[in-house]
């Protein structure tokens, strides 16, 4: 089922598992004849992890629950006494929970320590440096970490049959 939230984190993790491949292969980050071979390595790996984040967001946004809701659900139609179900449903509502909140975090991780690095010494947002204060990627982050806010708080809502 695709609810609004869904949605939302799903745009988050193509954002995120993109993103960073088209801000940073080309000649002024990857292919910088100036950047030091052991800074490139930090750039990829930093790509790298964007791409990872994307895909476990999207993988937590959109697999099934647990292979436990089918013991859950087998156990229910041999006995469908209304307190097995009602227990069923707050399993799967946890577990649904417990996902979402992974998800979220992992759409988040890349946004937040993006906005981390700035306050390391000598590190400049853009080159050449502007000024400490030109920082282009703090709004890309915001809006980023505020489509996740949206995703979790509407999925949470359609999990929780609100």
């Amino acid at each position: 089922m695709s609810t609004l939230g869904r949605a939302l984190l799903t745009t988050t993790a193509i954002i995120t598992s993109t993103g960073c491949y088209i801000a940073d292969w080309n000649a002024t980050h990857i292919y910088n004849p100036l950047w030091l071979p052991h800074a490139k390595f930090h750039n990829a790996q930093t790509m790298a992890m964007g791409l990872v984040l994307g895909l476990l967001t999207f993988y937590y946004t959109h697999a099934s629950p647990s292979p436990l809701l089918a013991v859950k659900k087998a156990a229910k139609s041999r006995d469908s006494t209304a307190g097995h179900e009602e227990e069923a449903l707050a399993l799967s509502r946890e577990m649904r929970l417990h996902q979402l909140r992974f998800a979220v975090v992992c759409g988040s991780l890349y946004w937040v320590t993006q906005l981390m690095a700035w306050v390391y010494p000598e590190v400049a947002a853009v080159d050449p440096p502007a000024s400490k204060w030109f920082f282009p990627q703090a709004g890309v982050s915001a809006v980023v970490l505020a489509i996740t806010a949206a995703g979790w708080h509407y999925e949470k809502k359609a999990i929780m049959g609100l």
